[in-house]
């Protein structure tokens, strides 16, 4: 996520406010704010190769900039892999609910169930949904 922050900041010239990050074990995405108002664009991340900007559309979704993505790789999914044993993980996605923060990830079970689950920043599972 980290290197796909970079190539965006540098791709609009700085830094950009975000709408939504989210990433799979093959690409990151960043929703960010295009303009003023409510447009945002669409850039994809891969393989250390940036693309976008997608068409804006309108998304008013509440903004945050780089610095608020605390995700550690290394510990994110600890908690849920405590919680869950080995399941599979399918994406995680960053983004603001009004004034908070939500760190998201969408994991299938062994059985086929999908469920998301709500993380703090430390890894620590905080809520289930099934989807």
């Amino acid at each position: 996520i980290d290197d796909a922050l970079v190539a965006v900041a540098a791709a609009r010239g700085g830094d950009p406010d975000y709408v939504e990050v989210s990433a799979t074990l093959e690409h990151v995405d960043a929703i960010v704010r295009d303009r003023d108002g409510t447009s945002a664009v669409l850039y994809r991340y891969v393989d250390g190769e940036l693309s976008g900007p997608v068409e804006p559309r309108d998304d008013p979704r509440a903004t945050f900039g780089a610095d608020q993505v605390s995700v550690d790789a290394d510990t994110i999914f600890d908690g849920v892999r405590a919680e869950l044993g080995d399941p599979t993980i399918v994406d995680l996605a960053v983004r603001m609910e009004g004034e908070v923060q939500v760190i998201d990830a969408t994991i299938a079970g062994e059985q086929g169930g999908v469920i998301l689950v709500l993380l703090s920043p430390a890894g620590d599972v905080l809520g289930l949904q099934a989807t």
